[in-house]
């Protein structure tokens, strides 16, 4: 049974038995992933998954019901299951299903709708070799990693609402390893493509063992007070640890500093954070949310001012305003939770040489270690294991290690004080290269 018919039946029952407030959220995917090591095939799977969820609204009381099947007799089990579930349920406080409006803006469906597993396997062999050519101290590539993903939402409901969206494309990973004076030293990098034609897996592996042999002769580094660059990796982590800080909902359960901030100074004059839903070279545009509502770009922080917050229906009404389309489940059968699409620190116009110029002695941060252990969302501090380089005269000098950096996000925001044009977008959070004024490294004493 297809989609459109699992729908037309699904909506068929819920009229028999009389619902006027319903949702059905559909989720179906594929992906392909190959692993390659010592010049072969290593791991290979292609899977596919799909589920539905119904969701109907009784009386104020909210009921759920969801499958794994798209036949007749799923259909009419979800009606009746998530009818039920309603009727014994205790009111929420809040029940609602989005009555429509709004313009959804018409995206490109550029993920492509399979991909040539032949091909993926020989790119796979391929970055390993890549890697391993690219310097001498090369000793091993354990991952050469390559994954498509092609994935479809959909939601229909009461009110007319009927939408569908296909996302997805090419992830590209490569770990590599060096060796010098029996001691190994690793980095890795990450590629995201939209089309196979746009894979480029030399300068995924050349990047890869850039950090890998960067590594080499790696010290610690003087406690102390430092200007600090965060690579454009490392600053789309910061902003991924810290994302939920811009949500509407976050601040309403006091699990963010931000509540009373809007129209207010909250980070330098050169931040501009922006919420970019469609953004074309994303693998995860969409033109609406996972209620139904829909998505439009936004700015959050615009020349360090607090502009918005993220909201879903809920937190929306509780704080009285309209849902800014950021409701979003993790799966089909998963609780809605509010969540940026592709959040943005927007670049500055220097290069990223330019931007170590501006540094006479600091430090430049290429990895961190134990983001989701050692940093707390709600009051913003963090002290992550690090690694990086020493800046000098404005170049780096030479690689460190064993060193912890610590502060603050919400003092972060106000402390960069240069941002270059190195942008790069990955796992839905972007940035370029950052420096902040001063942050506490924990070296040697």
């Amino acid at each position: 049974m297809t989609y459109n018919e699992f729908k037309q039946a699904v909506t068929g029952y819920a009229a028999q038995k009389g619902l006027t407030e319903y949702d059905l959220y559909y989720q179906a995917s594929a992906s392909t992933t190959v692993k390659a090591y010592k010049g072969e095939v290593d791991s290979f799977s292609d899977k596919t998954a799909l589920g539905a969820c119904f969701r109907c609204i009784i009386d104020g009381k909210t009921g759920y019901s969801h499958t794994q099947e798209l036949s007749e007799k799923e259909a009419k089990r979800l009606v009746d299951d998530a009818s039920a579930c309603a009727g014994v349920l205790e009111s929420t406080g809040f029940a609602a299903i989005y009555e429509g409006g709004g313009d959804y803006t018409a995206l490109p469906q550029s993920a492509p709708e399979a991909c040539d597993v032949d091909k993926l396997k020989q790119m796979a062999v391929e970055i390993e070799r890549l890697a391993l050519a690219e310097d001498e101290r090369m000793v091993s590539v354990p991952y050469a990693y390559i994954s498509f993903y092609r994935g479809e939402t959909a939601l229909a409901n009461s009110h007319g609402v009927d939408l569908s969206n296909v996302q997805g494309g090419y992830t590209v990973l490569c770990e590599a390893v060096a060796e010098q004076d029996g001691r190994k030293f690793s980095g890795d990098a990450v590629g995201e493509y939209l089309t196979a034609e746009q894979i480029d897996l030399a300068a995924v592996a050349k990047e890869a063992v850039a950090l890998a042999v960067g590594s080499i002769g790696g010290s610690t580094v003087p406690s102390g007070q430092y200007p600090v660059v965060f690579s454009r990796r490392m600053m789309c982590e910061m902003l991924s640890c810290f994302q939920s800080v811009f949500s509407g909902d976050a601040v309403q359960k006091g699990l963010s500093l931000l509540s009373g901030k809007e129209g207010t100074a909250i980070a330098s004059e050169i931040v501009t954070l922006t919420d970019a839903p469609h953004l074309a070279e994303s693998l995860c545009k969409t033109p609406f949310d996972d209620e139904g509502v829909p998505t439009f770009p936004k700015t959050l922080i615009e020349n360090g001012v607090l502009k918005a917050l993220l909201y879903d229906m809920q937190s929306a009404a509780r704080a009285g305003r309209a849902s800014t389309g950021n409701g979003r489940k993790r799966s089909y059968a998963g609780d809605v939770s509010v969540a940026p699409w592709n959040l943005c620190l927007q670049p500055g116009g220097q290069s990223f040489d330019q931007l170590l110029a501006g540094v006479e002695r600091g430090v430049y941060i290429t990895e961190l270690k134990g983001m989701h252990a050692s940093a707390n969302a709600s009051t913003g501090d963090f002290s992550l294991e690090s690694k990086g380089w020493l800046i000098e005269g404005g170049k780096r000098s030479r690689p460190i290690e064993q060193f912890t950096i610590a502060g603050n996000f919400y003092r972060l925001l106000g402390d960069i004080t240069g941002i270059a044009n190195d942008f790069v977008l990955e796992g839905g959070v972007g940035s370029a290269s950052a420096l902040v004024k001063a942050l506490s490294i924990a070296g040697e004493s």
